[in-house]
């Protein structure tokens, strides 16, 4: 690698000033470069949808038929398990579409399991991973979700049994009512600029993790509740693991879908904060709130 560095002197007295220009070379050889080989495989390892689920009936269907056109129609080698909270809320037609699409695809695995008890996302997770053995390759999914065919090769590519997992960096639709003054809507749920939405850097709840690996740091904190905090808990265990390094890179071909978000009076105060600030961050530029602001001031409303 070589860098090149211009420097210029300017001396001055009181009869005249002199300016000395030189151009410095710096050459740094490549030193210790490490590199590892993959087995070959003529068959890609099957990726294993884990999503998580209580309420949700609009958008469980918009999941589906997205799951639908990029997963089944293909013939990818996927699983699907819905991992539903049947205690917080009752399932009956959520089952019921889950039903529609086994009877038309027989031969797509999709698994439907009810969890007891309160909502906890960790939980669900980890009890649904528990149904796939430890060389399953898990996607740590959520409904909101849009994703097309190349994250789900980038899901593969990106994570190794035992050496590394990928958590990708979503981009987040911003509130369309907000970023379409117009009311037109975008050309599809892919329409990326930075008035549709953001790259949420300080989103980990998405990754591509090997069952062994999930077990190996420890899995998810069962005991932690409500909406928040699991996820960065799992992060941070895969950051300070000695062998299991995290991948991390903006994914533009998968999207977390705008929905209004309710944050729980009965959270934490850490979740609480968490839930708080994503809720704004999510809402939409700054741009697109002076415009709102705007045209609201326009219509006379105080």
């Amino acid at each position: 690698m070589q860098v090149t560095v211009d420097s210029k002197k300017e001396t001055r007295n009181i009869r005249n000033s002199k300016t000395h220009e030189r151009r410095f070379y710096f050459q740094q050889p490549f030193d210790n470069l490490q590199y590892s080989t993959e087995p070959h495989n003529d068959m890609p390892p099957y990726v294993h949808f884990i999503v998580p689920l209580v309420g949700r009936l609009k958008t469980f269907r918009r999941f589906l038929k997205n799951f639908e056109l990029v997963c089944i129609k293909t013939l990818q080698r996927v699983k699907l398990i819905v991992a539903y909270s049947s205690s917080v809320s009752p399932p009956r037609e959520h089952k019921a579409i889950m039903k529609e699409y086994r009877d038309k695809y027989p031969e797509a695995d999709l698994i439907w399991f009810e969890i007891a008890g309160d909502f906890s996302r960790g939980l669900a997770l980890s009890l649904a991973a528990d149904k796939f053995d430890q060389t399953a390759l898990l996607f740590l999914c959520d409904v909101d979700l849009i994703f097309n065919s190349e994250f789900i090769d980038r899901c593969r590519m990106n994570t190794a049994l035992g050496k590394r997992v990928y958590f990708p960096i979503l981009f987040s639709q911003f509130d369309p009512e907000l970023t379409n003054i117009n009311k037109t809507k975008p050309d599809s749920y892919f329409t990326i600029n930075k008035d549709a939405g953001i790259l949420t850097s300080h989103g980990y709840g998405i990754a591509c993790i090997y069952h062994h690996d999930l077990d190996a740091v420890g899995g998810f904190n069962t005991t932690i509740k409500g909406w928040g905090w699991e996820d960065l808990d799992l992060f941070e265990k895969f950051v300070n693991h000695d062998k299991i390094e995290v991948f991390r890179a903006a994914d533009l071909g998968v999207i977390h879908v705008y929905h209004r978000k309710t944050c729980d009076p009965n959270l934490s105060v850490h979740q609480q904060t968490m839930c708080q600030g994503s809720k704004a961050a999510g809402l939409a530029s700054q741009k697109s709130l002076v415009k709102a602001m705007l045209s609201i001031k326009g219509t006379g409303h105080d």
